[in-house]
């Protein structure tokens, strides 16, 4: 498993971890040794691992290694733990600060993380040891990783349900196939105590044929008490097909045509008596039947080849597990340990969640780490999303809506940051991101100016988002819609997007804000998105998004047609813009509402000359053939000085003479003019225009 499917799997729920798998991975990385000491560098990748888990939502059990259990009872273990777990002291004291739940095993790690599953305590076992499932583990992750980006999770999921299901093993078949292949705890021990010399597992049995006597053995019923039985010598199965591998044979019939037990003399090259031919004999064993010889006949009545193939690999690996007189004490061993109680330790309500961290303690645990300087920007990840979490589960929901509410409300909690709000990413290829991006603020500034911090610091998930009420407008933003889009079209089966219920139903399961509902024809292959609210049902009227012809096709939408999407040609268009002004005009009062009122007419003396004559004309008192009076053109008034010419000159230079401007274009510039000096020109210029006036 890689990517978001990893963290959508792992999200609320709880994960047993073997620490010795951290402490040996941290003791490997040499560069983390060198700079730190190996009780450093583990203490650096349990809180960094730590962190990250409980900022993808998953909370992490550590189970340590202890003495005791069964330890001094394994092939290549002692008693005594080695110096690989040195750093569990400083490990305990910084699990114990941050808040996260830590489990000493009685011995071995993987044993107890087993018993927390089976108690129903943890969800998953996180180990790379196969004995987790041997031990009662239901569901273990192989190498798991939770990357900051979600892209560069992974993991390997070991289910004992799909193991029985697919390969048939259930956990007793897989401490059978164990013990003859050869495990850890496959100690023999003689009469005096003493490590007895014998191999490790069954003599000659490998891994498949392991398997495969493991699968015969389950079908006695007891696959541990018939393992316990054939090594000790005592035949397990007595039924016909065991009874044929032990004795042995092979098919005695034709090849060609099936009939067994017959002579030569009336089978052969020369034809076939009970075939009826001259020549050769009937292909029947191609055409499907079955070979009529005895020893055919009576493996058919046992249950066929692969059954009587499966009894003698059982007889086989009962006879090399006899040769050896200490297979019986391997045998007891193996199934004792691995079928010991394992004791868990269950105090009071609330250890095995995260609720808060001790910082005083935290800071003096990271201290040989990281430096003093460095620890509060290494803490805020935490305190962010302890934050989200309880603003989630304890704000009130009227608080939510507002900024200012919501700041008094965590400032009263105690909370040193408040969200302000988030932002979903979407990808390059238009997938929306898993995650979002949530702006800060300090809980005790009144201002709220918005904390300046990283991409990868201001991650949240999109669940706690939600809760808290952070998203806000960003549903309804184009780039979020066509993500959306996206998944749903890529994703949701097309039964399930065709039935608008069904969808909602599909969209609510995946946290999605938003749903396509219908679809109106734009243009030639676009046409125009609405959409629906998951939660309430009811449409949203405010956003829309343009997808192609052919996705809105694929996707199932009904598609109706805009009554203006086909546009009219323009000289329709003008024809009836006049129609309208002919029908305007032709209505009765048409004219008296085009009329003029005299409350907005101008006195008469403000009135011009002509302007006067032509409302005489329309009131009757004066006739058209009479000649108009001669109407004096204004004169323009002379030029005081200097000023007015300036201001002509700059207002309208355009009105200059051209003897005048191709004079001024012909001076030669000598340096570049400043402002300055442009303004000089330009008054020197306007100063001989005015002189060359002729004085009224």
């Amino acid at each position: 498993m890689r990517g978001p499917e990893v963290e959508d799997l792992l999200e609320g729920r709880s994960v047993a971890i073997d620490a010795a798998i951290w402490l040996y991975e941290a003791q490997c990385q040499q560069h983390l040794v060198k700079h730190f000491g190996k009780v450093g560098a583990s203490v650096k990748i349990f809180f960094e691992r730590c962190s990250r888990f409980l900022r993808k939502g998953v909370l992490p059990v550590i189970v340590l290694e202890g003495q005791g259990g069964g330890r001094s009872e394994r092939r290549f273990g002692c008693a005594r733990l080695g110096a690989t777990f040195a750093a569990q002291g400083e490990v305990r004291q910084l699990l114990c600060s941050m808040g996260i739940p830590c489990v000493d095993a009685e011995g071995e790690a993987e044993a107890t993380c087993a018993a927390l599953t089976q108690a129903g305590v943890c969800d998953f076992v996180a180990s790379s040891d196969f004995d987790s499932l041997l031990f009662g583990a239901r569901r273990v992750l192989r190498s798991l990783h939770l990357a900051d980006r979600s892209v560069g999770s992974e993991c390997e999921l070991w289910d004992s349900s799909q193991i029985d299901a697919v390969a048939g093993l259930d956990r007793d078949s897989l401490i059978a196939a164990a013990f003859m292949a050869g495990c850890d705890y496959d100690l023999r021990r003689g009469a005096g105590d003493e490590l007895s010399s014998g191999s490790n597992g069954v003599r000659g049995v490998g891994v498949k044929q392991a398997m495969q006597t493991a699968l015969e053995l389950r079908r006695s019923g007891d696959t541990l008490s018939a393992l316990v039985a054939m090594a000790d010598g005592v035949q397990v199965d007595r039924s016909e097909a065991s009874q044929l591998a032990s004795q042995g044979g092979h098919c005695r019939g034709c090849k060609r045509c099936g009939h067994g037990n017959v002579s030569k003399k009336i089978h052969g090259k020369l034809g076939c008596s009970l075939c009826g031919t001259s020549v050769g004999c009937l292909p029947r064993i191609e055409e499907g039947s079955a070979c009529e010889c005895t020893y055919c006949v009576q493996v058919a009545a046992a249950g066929g080849k692969k059954r009587i193939a499966a009894a003698r690999t059982l007889v086989r690996t009962a006879s090399n597990a006899s040769e050896d007189s200490s297979s019986s004490r391997g045998a007891r061993a193996v199934v004792s340990q691995y079928r010991r109680h394992v004791r868990v330790r269950h105090p009071a309500s609330g250890f095995y969640s995260w609720q808060a961290f001790d910082e005083a303690k935290l800071k003096v645990s990271l201290s040989s780490v990281y430096a003093q300087k460095a620890i509060p920007d290494k803490l805020q990840p935490l305190h962010f999303e302890l934050c989200l979490r309880r603003i989630g589960s304890e704000c009130p929901k009227q608080f939510l809506s507002s900024v200012r509410d919501l700041q008094d409300w965590a400032r009263k909690a105690n909370l040193r940051f408040c969200p302000l709000s988030a932002k979903r990413k979407v990808g390059s290829e238009g997938t929306p991101a898993p995650y979002v991006l949530v702006t800060w603020i300090a809980s005790a500034d009144d201002s709220r100016c918005p904390l300046v911090l990283s991409a990868s610091v201001r991650r949240a998930r999109m669940s706690l988002a939600r809760d808290c009420r952070l998203l806000g407008q960003d549903s309804l933003r184009p780039c979020t819609l066509l993500a959306a889009w996206k998944t749903i079209l890529t994703n949701c089966p097309e039964h399930i997007r065709r039935d608008q219920e069904a969808l909602l139903s599909w969209g609510r399961d995946r946290d999605l804000d938003l749903i396509p509902v219908a679809a109106i024809a734009l243009k030639p292959g676009k046409v125009k998105v609405w959409w629906r609210h998951c939660e309430s049902g009811e449409h949203e009227a405010k956003v829309a998004v343009i997808v192609p012809s052919t996705e809105a096709d694929t996707f199932g939408l009904v598609v109706s047609e805009k009554a203006s999407a086909q546009k009219r040609p323009k000289s329709q268009q003008m024809a009836g813009n006049q129609r309208q002004i002919t029908d305007f005009f032709r209505r009765p009062g048409a004219a008296t509402q085009c009329t003029p009122s005299t409350q907005s007419q101008r006195p008469t003396a403000d009135l011009s000359d002509g302007e006067r004559e032509a409302n005489e004309i329309q009131e009757g008192t004066l006739s058209p053939e009479t000649p108009p009076r001669r109407i004096a053109a204004p004169q323009t008034p002379p030029r005081a000085g200097v000023a007015d010419a300036v201001a002509d000159a700059v207002k309208t230079p355009c009105k200059r003479k051209a003897s005048d401007r191709i004079q001024y274009e012909s001076l030669t510039p000598e340096p570049p003019r400043t402002r300055r000096r442009f303004q000089s020109d330009l008054l020197t210029n306007a100063v001989q225009h005015d002189a060359s006036k002729p004085t009224p």
